[in-house]
């Protein structure tokens, strides 16, 4: 009886500890050592990310607020800056100890496009809102796109094939 009675009270103990673990990670934030993981795969995706916190969200979910994100190894090129992104981790890969990223979302961003590298000109889209889906296969679909330019709605869909060689446009 006393063998039940313990490892009931170990099984109650660890469960209690995994519920405020995820709790932590989810009001509080994710510590610098999980962080950077993901940071690092964003970047061999070709994207920097600044931001000022990264917490756990609902699933396999990463929500990351006041976030702007650029083009790696390019100060010049394209901003897109946001209140609030969440990118979609793979489930099945955190099973092995991997981490992909499945999709991005980015709710109320502004997208920067630099018309002149001299000159400083830049285009601006307002009220962005983006939904990419990030396959295996090197593909990045855009499954909604939503953004305004002076008044003037715009949507886009579509498909880029060979995703990761937007690193050197």
């Amino acid at each position: 009886m006393s063998l039940f009675h313990w490892s009931r009270v170990a099984v109650l103990l660890a469960l209690f500890l995994a519920v405020a673990a995820v709790t932590y990670l989810h009001l509080i934030g994710l510590p610098d050592y999980l962080k950077r993981p993901l940071l690092r795969h964003l970047r061999e995706k070709g994207f920097e990310a600044q931001f000022s916190n990264m917490h756990l969200g609902w699933g396999p979910v990463v929500v990351i607020d006041n976030v702007a994100f650029s083009p790696a190894n390019q100060p010049s090129g394209p901003r897109l800056s946001a209140g609030m992104a969440q990118l979609a981790l793979n489930l099945n890969a955190l099973l092995h100890w991997r981490l992909e990223v499945d999709s991005l979302a980015v709710l109320e961003g502004r997208l920067q496009l630099p018309l002149s590298a001299t000159n400083g000109d830049t285009l601006s889209l307002d009220d962005v809102r983006l939904e990419v889906a990030l396959l295996s296969n090197n593909v990045a679909q855009l499954r909604e796109g939503r953004a305004s330019f002076r008044g003037i709605q715009i949507r886009v869909r579509g498909e880029v094939s060979d995703f990761l060689a937007l690193r050197h446009w």
